[in-house]
């Protein structure tokens, strides 16, 4: 047993013995080679005339598990991470309840107090209007090709301000293969969609000032 379990282990030994505890003891081990193996130990009493005279169990070899829980933690953390940094917002709807859940980012990029489940009808009524068939016809082609999709539109923040969002969208299937679920993410792009406006208005203004300059070329030396 390695040098910082051995307490704990003789501990849960002596507590068998005594019939006091027989749950699970978790530790790490120790090989001839030096490596460490993360263990469980399964302990049970032998008992003879209502007297314990020892005891018998088994051991099961946990080490891979640690590691993979270990770097799925490490994956998730960094994910956390990024969906910070990256400000997403991400979301899970549940067809059947018509109802989703969101993260922080969600609320903050629609603007309205966090309140888990949010039910479908009250986010329709954030989508702006001329939007929503789009949005609605993003959401079926999804579900009836079992596919993964984006879609780009306008929600109504609760001070009237107007946000543009992109919204990817994947699908969850059931153990009878039928999607149960809708999952996807949230990018708030107004800043992105401005940008590109007025990108466009530059553009076409400098065409219009290259025309204007053509005209007057002749009148320069």
């Amino acid at each position: 047993v390695a040098l910082e379990d051995i307490q704990n282990a003789l501990e849960h030994f002596m507590m068998t013995m005594m019939g006091k505890d027989t749950k699970p003891f978790e530790g790490t081990a120790l090989r001839k080679d030096g490596s460490r193996l993360s263990i469980i130990v399964y302990p049970n009493i032998i008992a003879c005339n209502d007297q314990i005279i020892g005891t018998r169990g088994f051991i099961v070899n946990v080490t891979e598990q640690k590691k993979a829980e270990k770097e799925l933690f490490e994956s998730e953390e960094r994910l956390s991470l990024a969906i910070k940094a990256a400000s997403l917002g991400i979301w899970e709807w549940d067809i059947r309840k018509k109802e989703s859940i969101w993260n922080d980012q969600m609320f903050k990029t629609y603007g309205i107090p966090e309140e888990n489940p949010i039910r479908y009808k009250k986010w329709v009524k954030t989508v702006v209007p001329e939007d929503f068939p789009k949005v609605k016809a993003a959401f079926h082609r999804v579900i009836a090709n079992k596919i993964n999709d984006f879609v780009e539109f306008h929600i109504i923040r609760p001070d009237g301000s107007i946000r543009c969002v992109q919204a990817g969208i994947g699908v969850i299937t059931d153990e009878n293969d039928q999607v149960s679920r809708l999952v996807g993410i949230h990018i708030d792009i107004t800043n992105r969609s401005q940008y590109e406006k007025d990108r466009e208005k530059l553009i076409s203004e400098l065409q219009e000032a290259i025309s204007k300059i053509k005209q007057l070329s002749g009148l320069l030396p």
